[in-house]
């Protein structure tokens, strides 16, 4: 009989831990997933921030080039933050920088007047894809 109880509490004591082990590991993985979460969240921030600034230091450098000389605002080539961008003159009197290949989750976080610019194109049809092409209008 003593043996039996002492079976018995043992095995009640080895299926708590398990438990308890469980819970805590369940825990530990919401934790690691939202670090994870908030980590792309910070790292699309930063890209962002990133973008604005070069294309705004762009939009200084295009003006002051358009005021001496505005043929040359023709159709420059450069990157912004790695991706592959162009520079145009359009037909209103501003000009247009467009970058190509920016992912979705980058896409979706423009909004007008983002960098300056008074409109933003996303695309043809102003919806974002894997890869898209993104124009901003000065």
């Amino acid at each position: 009989m003593i043996l039996f109880l002492f079976v018995l509490g043992i095995s009640f004591s080895a299926s708590a831990q398990m438990v308890d082990l469980m819970g805590g590991l369940a825990v530990d993985g919401m934790l690691n997933a939202q670090a994870a979460k908030g980590y792309g969240a910070a790292n699309t921030q930063i890209k962002k921030n990133n973008i604005a600034q070069k294309l705004q230091m762009k939009n200084i450098e295009i003006q002051t080039l358009m005021m001496t000389n505005p043929q040359n605002v023709s159709r420059e080539t450069f990157s912004v933050s790695g991706y592959s961008a162009s520079a145009q003159k359009e037909n209103e009197g501003g000009f247009s920088i467009t970058l190509t290949g920016v992912e979705k989750s980058l896409c979706q976080s423009f909004e007008n007047n983002f960098a300056g610019a008074k409109k933003i194109k996303i695309n043809q049809n102003n919806i974002c894809s894997d890869k898209n092409n993104i124009k901003f209008y000065y």
